[in-house]
């Protein structure tokens, strides 16, 4: 499957709306998304910084709960370089 070129600040959209659609990710936001020329997880972006809001927010079981849906956009989309 070929990847689709996606504007990072729609990108970043798409993470942001499916982490608040989370109960355990509620008060988790990414901050940014950067190149990554290696690679390293499939497509040509890594997300940048965390924001945490509120005292409600389990970073390891929004990591578990999210794993599969960031492979598949990773697998889905690259950013403009």
């Amino acid at each position: 499957m070929s990847r689709h070129i996606i504007d990072r600040d729609e990108l970043l959209r798409i993470i942001n709306e499916h982490l608040e659609s989370l109960p355990v990710c509620r008060n988790l936001h990414i901050s940014g998304i950067d190149v990554d020329p290696t690679r390293q997880h499939g497509g040509n972006w890594i997300t940048t910084g965390l924001r945490r809001s509120g005292d409600d927010h389990d970073q390891n079981a929004c990591s578990d709960e999210i794993r599969q849906f960031m492979a598949d956009l990773q697998a889905r989309y690259d950013i403009p370089t």
